[in-house]
This record gives C-alpha cells, structure tokens and sequence, in this order.
C-alpha cells in the first residue's frame, strides 16, 4: 500500500464491505464482500486471514438470513474473497468489536457487560471476564441491567487492554486491563486505571505515542486526548455524524461516520461515509461517501500478507 493509497475493511449494519481509497484523487472504490449477516460489527488481524463479528441478526430483532449462525465469528482467509463461518458459541451474543492477540481473540460483548477469550486456533473458549467487576463504584449503575454500560470497543496497545464504555447517558469511560506477560493457555487480566470523561455515546478506543484517540458519539467528533489539536470534528451534513470505526496511522487518521438517528431503522438505512484527517494537526484530508450501506461499524486496514496475498489486515492500535 502506497501513501496515496488506502486499502480498508469496513464493516457496516448491512454489508462487510472492501474499500481502495485513492488520495491524490479522492475516489473510493467499493465491493460488497457479504450482505446475508448483517449488522458486521468487529474486525480483527489473525495469523493467515480476519476475524469479522457478524450478528444475523438485524436492529428489529429479526434473523436476517435463516440457516445462518447468528452472533457468529466468521474468518475471511488470505486471499479469499469470501468470509466463512469459523466460531459459533452459544457464549456469543450483542456481538461488537474483537481483537486478536496472539491466539487469542477478545469479544466484547454490552449485553452483561462480557469479555469472551477465545483459542483460535482450536476454536474453543478459555473464559469469560465480568467487566463489571471491575467497575469503580462512583460508576456503577443498577439501571439497564441486561446492558448497564454498553460496553462496545477494545484495542490492545503493548499489554494493555482498554475496553470503552458507551454508558448511556452518564458519560462514556473506559477500564484499562494488564495482561500478565507470564500467561500461557489462558490470559490472565488484572484492573488498571479506569479512564474518564471519554465524551458520550463514543465508540472505538486506541492508545498510540502517548494519544488516547476515542470517537465522540453525541459530539460527532474524533478526540485525542493527549494531542496538541486535541478534538477534530466531522463535517456537517444534513444530518448529525455518528462516528464509528477508527485506524490510526503513522501519518494520518481515518475515521468512518453515518447520520445520527434515534431510530435503528434508519441508522440502517444511512450513507456510509469515510473522514481521512492529517495526524498533525487533525485537519480533514478526505470526506468520503461509500453509498447506502448504512453506519459503519469498524474499519481497518488491508495490506498484503505472505506470499503477496490480499490480507491478512491490521488492526489499529
């Protein structure tokens, strides 16, 4: 990938899309890689190809294509232009980002607050983690008990594990977890500092050179705490922007949007947009529309693999 091109993975509530972004240019090349699973939620890097969380399972409830698991892992191989199914487990369920490290795939999960670990290669779970456990107790809330802070996001950044939570209408924090460098078949997690003040309804959590980045929901905004510029927000349009999805680059910061509504239905139905802003100064460099394919989820990058292959991606950390 070359620095005028940008070669994405974006998961969206109706379609698992590949995205070639051409900067000089600003035109965006777009295939439809699946549509029969949606809302596709998490990606992630894996030894020889992606993890994707696909539900099956749309915004009303309702099975999107019957005969398919539901709440499912499903694994786009090097090379492959297709995803297949490749973990369902009756553990999984509300199904919103992963991360792979190692072996290991972490899911978050906002329905009881759960962090599902599971062996990738055996395809088996090692354990389940109560993030609420771990809440402090000026935080924690009795109200919403089967999803109290919606807990949405991950990143892995050098033994620290940072889980965000959207928490409603009380102002989003994440928990930051150490993973003991010692572990071997099973990660052992101990709680560290808990992360404030991350906006409200945000999304997506990275730690890199010292910037926590996180995605402002309510504000439509990427923040970077830690940053000079210190918050950029995404272009006007009609409509509010719902920030979902973020990469962080060396050199720049590529943030996915669609229109803020409270009615799934049409946070379903909204224009799929990419924002590209300069690291620097959080300047916006590109703003891009994908087509309908409604909020984008997640985004992350795909370059070649071994052997010249199209993936495996790299998750943003």
């Amino acid at each position: 990938m070359s620095s005028t091109t940008l070669d994405l993975v974006v998961s969206t509530h109706a379609a698992l899309l590949r995205v070639a972004v051409n900067c000089e240019t600003g035109r965006a090349d777009v295939t439809v890689l699946h549509d029969a699973c949606p809302v596709y939620f998490g990606l992630t890097a894996c030894a020889g190809g992606m993890l994707i969380a696909a539900r099956n399972v749309g915004l009303d409830f309702r099975v999107a294509t019957p005969g398919l698991p539901c709440n499912a892992i499903w694994r786009l191989a090097d090379g492959a232009t297709t995803p297949e199914p490749y973990i369902a487990h009756p553990a999984l369920f509300d199904l919103h980002q992963i991360h792979a490290v190692g072996n290991w795939l972490f899911v978050v999960m906002g329905w009881g607050s759960r962090l599902a670990v599971f062996d990738i290669a055996a395809r088996r779970l090692l354990g389940s983690f109560d993030l609420q456990s771990v809440v402090p107790p000026d935080l924690r809330r009795t109200d919403r008990p089967r999803d109290r802070y919606h807990f949405n996001s991950i990143s892995f950044a050098g033994g620290r594990l940072f889980v965000l939570a959207h928490n409603w209408e009380e102002g989003s924090f994440a928990l930051e977890l150490r993973l003991d460098p010692a572990s071997r078949e099973v990660p052992v997690l101990t709680p560290g500092p808990v992360h404030r003040d991350l906006g409200h309804a945000s999304h997506d959590i990275a730690f890199d050179e010292g910037t926590l980045f996180f995605l402002d929901g309510e504000g439509g905004a990427l923040v970077a705490r830690g940053h000079p510029a210190g918050r950029a927000g995404l272009p006007g349009r009609e409509t509010r922007p719902y920030p979902r999805g973020l990469v962080v680059m060396r050199d720049r910061l590529i943030v996915g949007y669609g229109s803020w509504s409270a009615e799934h239905g049409e946070r379903a139905a909204s224009p799929t947009r990419l924002c590209v802003f300069g690291r620097e100064r959080l300047d916006v460099r590109l703003d891009l529309d994908l087509g309908p394919f409604g909020n984008p989820c997640a985004l992350s990058l795909a370059v070649a693999g071994p052997g010249g292959g199209a993936w495996p991606a790299v998750a943003a950390n």
